[in-house]
């Protein structure tokens, strides 16, 4: 299969496990791409690091690494004078680095290019559409269990 990104054309091998090229995705991975990832931070008072499901914009691409913006969205749950609850959501941003290894197997740019099932959903959409698709993301990383080979 032939999938195309960022003027580069990404060919995958089809089978159980499907086998990606990667000098071809670190060609199609550009700056400004955004894509969900898992990504390992630390919680509020705690320092003990959690797996948090994060919106990630690459901000500089090296020869085997990645420059990464990840956007965390916390829900706050904000209490006012008369009681009544309402849930704020608070965005945070932080600075990581990720190989492209990294970024293949727990990202949804991985999970993608490695599940033959959404290879039908590429025939109709771009691989772009997809990455951007928040709760696409969501459910593909919170479910996981992609293997690829590189």
């Amino acid at each position: 299969m032939i999938v195309h990104h960022n003027n580069t054309i990404i060919h995958i091998v089809d089978g159980p496990k499907p086998a990606l090229r990667y000098e071809e995705i670190h060609k199609a991975i550009q700056p400004g791409d955004t894509f969900m990832m898992k990504c390992e931070l630390f919680a509020k008072e705690n320092a003990v690091p959690t797996d948090v499901i994060c919106e990630v914009e690459v901000k500089k691409v090296y020869h085997n690494w990645c420059e990464l913006k990840v956007i965390e969205e916390r829900e706050e749950v904000v209490r006012d004078k008369k009681k009544k609850r309402s849930v704020r959501i608070k965005r945070m941003e932080h600075d990581m680095s990720a190989t492209i290894g990294q970024i293949l197997t727990d990202s949804t740019l991985g999970a993608i290019l490695c599940s033959p099932a959404l290879g039908k959903a590429l025939e109709k959409k771009t691989l772009k559409e997809l990455l951007e698709d928040k709760e696409l993301g969501r459910k593909l990383l919170s479910k996981g269990g992609f293997k690829c080979l590189i």
